[in-house]
């Protein structure tokens, strides 16, 4: 037992030691004996491991040496589990560096699930030191100390994650891009991969955060490292295919077709393996790419479906064509002066029976309204724009037609 006149230094090294010692071997177990598939019972820290203890101050010692000691082992404590997870780690790593593809990717995966895992167990049975030293750490404002289980994320990400998870996004987009081409794959591995990104949280490379942070609370390497070139590649995959599709012959109604089948399957791929906030995103992407950079072919078609009474293909357009800011080009314009050219059309086509009975006339104005209200309620459900472009159509062809020109000439 120390007593008051002990040396705090040689009590501190031998506090730490025989801690260590303890606190060594359970590591050893759950990061490279596999303690935890071993003893169900360790995921939560339980077990027959104990928390290492830091010494208590003993009577007759000073409140300042008790708290020297307990400082000096906790952080003794720390940097030796930082040093271990990080050799660890390097040595894991160097397993990896000659996998490519699926055989890398299911390497990232595996090591992954027994990693967190692992550093959960390890998280639990360190719990005093978390309680204790680091939250006093971090309440201190030091940079560069985190929670057992924050530390061993970030360590992994240093000796891990960096040197190989450039290949390993890699494969999962060319995964991605075998599933928009209809080859069956494993979306549970995407998921896999999302999800670890997810949980490594912030990229501290690259964004000014406080260092003591102890949260995965921030997207910042999910975004970086794999939603941008994610992105990038959609992006790239979308704008081939919407111009090959286009210049092989194929019709702009089929187009249509195959954009509302392309956003339904980007908006399931969010649901099935990506992260919630990448569909704002991905949305708009796709958006710029299969509809706004073909607006033209998409506008110069509009009077053709429009003579052809293609009602499906121009509500198609127009669900389309909405998803867009300020879109419709002269698509309004183009309906109005169909309306009022059918419509004089249909007048004078009965124009006797007009000139002779007007119940007639007036059956064949409230037919045309009906037609083209029932094209603007379906089809382009009762946009405000294309509904006052009907009601100028029919005050031109009502006001102006054979039978309006005759009797005004009378």
């Amino acid at each position: 037992m120390a007593t008051a006149g002990a040396n705090p230094s040689i009590q501190n090294t031998n506090d730490v030691e025989s801690i260590w010692l303890e606190l060594s071997n359970g590591i050893r177990d759950v990061h490279v004996y596999n303690y935890c598939t071993k003893n169900p019972n360790a995921a939560d820290g339980g077990g027959s491991r104990r928390s290492p203890r830091i010494r208590r101050r003993v009577p007759g010692e000073s409140p300042s040496a008790s708290a020297f000691s307990s400082g000096f082992v906790g952080h003794d404590l720390y940097s030796r589990i930082r040093d271990f997870l990080k050799s660890y780690l390097t040595d894991l790593t160097k397993n990896g560096a000659d996998k490519m593809g699926d055989e890398l990717l299911n390497f990232y995966l595996r090591e992954w699930e027994r990693f967190t895992f692992s550093s959960k167990v390890m998280n639990g049975f360190c719990s005093y030191l978390n309680r204790h030293w680091v939250r006093r750490e971090c309440d201190e404002g030091r940079e560069h100390v985190y929670q057992i289980y924050q530390l061993a994320l970030d360590i992994w990400k240093e000796n891990f994650f960096e040197p190989l998870h450039g290949p390993a996004i890699a494969t999962i987009l060319q995964i991605i891009n075998k599933d928009r081409n209809g080859e069956p794959i494993n979306t549970g591995t995407i998921k896999g991969l999302v999800d670890s990104l997810v949980e490594l949280g912030t990229d501290r490379n690259s964004q000014d955060i406080p260092q003591n942070q102890n949260r995965n609370d921030d997207l910042g390497i999910y975004q970086k490292r794999f939603e941008d070139p994610f992105i990038k590649e959609t992006e790239s995959f979308y704008s081939k295919e919407s111009t090959e599709f286009l210049h092989s012959g194929k019709s702009v109604p089929e187009y249509l077709k195959k954009v509302e089948q392309r956003l339904q399957e980007e908006k399931k791929k969010v649901g099935l393996y990506l992260h919630a906030s990448t569909m704002d995103r991905l949305m708009k992407t796709c958006d710029n790419v299969l509809i706004e950079k073909q607006l033209s072919a998409l506008h110069e078609e509009f009077p053709n479906l429009l003579k052809a009474e293609r009602d499906d293909d121009m509500g198609r357009m127009y669900d389309l064509v909405a998803r867009l800011v300020d879109s419709f080009g002269n698509m309004r314009e183009i309906l109005q002066t169909h309306i009022a050219s059918q419509g004089a059309m249909a007048i004078h086509q009965n124009k006797d029976q007009c000139n002779n009975e007007p119940k007639e006339y007036i059956k064949t104005i409230l037919d045309v309204y009906k037609k083209y209200n029932d094209l603007v309620s379906t089809a382009f459900k009762q946009d405000p724009g294309f509904v006052a472009a009907l009601d100028r159509a029919c005050g031109i062809f009502i006001n102006n037609n054979e039978i309006t020109r005759h009797v005004y000439h009378f």
